[in-house]
């Protein structure tokens, strides 16, 4: 369960994701670079689900020499990997969402588009979607309005920096499967840092906005919140 948040608005789109890397029982195992800036396209990109997408989308990205040239490709070529079995893993899913945000040089501004290899809301695998406003997982909206994020049904994008850090603590604490699997146990997966991705036609920044206290070889728990109950094992006894 990776955090990915975006915001896209005119001139400037920001990305904020955690760093926590975790085994199937959510004992985190490392901190890695989920948001993964590509200067010379003018664009960063981040990922959940495969652990092998990183790896092939950037692979991928050697063939483009523009944002706006890999919105118009990368759809065909990551089906195609797919389809040959590029995300096929026995210890991990194979299953992914990409978030992309970079600068437009022919529509003149941030783009932030997401494409799944799953069906979401009609819109079917392998297809991009522009949208300014992307939040995973999503909190329920009574969360989002508390941190003044969305005011009744519409999206308040004032202070985005600022607004996506709150999501992100929101998300943080508040327990869900780890990993897809049916067996997943219930805990808290998104730890490490925030790290926040600035995108403009200037360029690309990238810092870490939050540390958290997490240690590798231990489950995350974040501070003041009660770590979920699982449910018991059951026992065959012959």
């Amino acid at each position: 369960m990776t955090a990915i948040n975006a915001i896209a608005s005119g001139a400037r789109g920001r990305l904020m994701v955690d760093a926590a890397a975790y085994d199937r029982e959510g004992v985190m195992v490392g901190l890695v670079n989920k948001a993964v800036a590509v200067p010379h396209l003018g664009m960063a990109f981040a990922t959940r689900g495969a652990v092998a997408t990183r790896r092939t989308m950037a692979e991928e990205l050697e063939a483009y020499v523009s944002f706006d040239d890999v919105v118009a490709g990368v759809p065909a070529a990551l089906r195609e990997a797919y389809d040959a079995g590029a995300f096929w893993s026995e210890d991990s899913e194979t299953e992914f969402d990409l978030v992309l945000m970079g600068w437009s040089t022919a529509r003149r501004c941030v783009e932030l588009q997401i494409l799944s290899t799953v069906a979401h809301g009609g819109v079917p695998p392998f297809t991009l979607q522009a949208m300014a406003v992307t939040l995973a997982p999503l909190p329920d909206n009574e969360a989002l309005r508390s941190i003044g994020l969305k005011v009744g049904r519409t999206f308040d994008l004032s202070r985005p920096a600022e607004k996506l850090l709150d999501v992100i603590e929101l998300q943080r604490r508040t327990p869900g499967p780890i990993g897809t699997r049916s067996s997943a146990p219930t805990g808290f997966a998104i730890g490490g840092a925030a790290v926040l991705t600035e995108v403009t036609e200037a360029g690309i920044v990238q810092r870490v906005v939050r540390r958290w206290p997490d240690q590798i070889g231990t489950r995350i728990t974040p501070e003041g919140v009660e770590a979920p109950r699982q449910p018991p094992q059951l026992r065959v006894v012959a």
